[in-house]
């Protein structure tokens, strides 16, 4: 089993990277493989919707992409935003649908 954890936050090592880190821990000593993501590393990725000729860009999507669809599970950890997805997490959804349209497309 393969599973890519997402850490969410605006703020490098927060508490939700905190937690993501213990969850990554704890699969470790499962002896399940895993992937952390911070995307409070990846800022660009997030501000990003359509296609770019960015080098930097296109091998961060290209990596996160590649995580993604390579594993068997997700985990996402990110903070409550007055009760709603914090507005990053809900452009990281947004991008990723419209990454496997662009990824789907190119393929076929």
């Amino acid at each position: 089993m393969k599973i890519v954890i997402v850490s969410r936050s605006g703020r490098p090592h927060s508490n939700s990277l905190q937690l993501a880190t213990k969850i990554s821990e704890h699969f470790a000593r499962l002896d399940i493989e895993f992937n952390l993501v911070d995307l409070s590393e990846m800022t660009q990725l997030l501000h990003h919707y359509e296609t770019h000729n960015d080098g930097v860009l296109n091998k961060q999507k290209a990596l996160l992409l590649e995580k993604l669809y390579s594993s068997d599970g997700i985990v996402i950890v990110a903070p409550e935003w007055d009760g709603m997805l914090p507005p990053v997490l809900h452009n990281f959804f947004t991008a990723q649908c419209l990454w496997l349209c662009i990824w789907l497309s190119a393929r076929s």
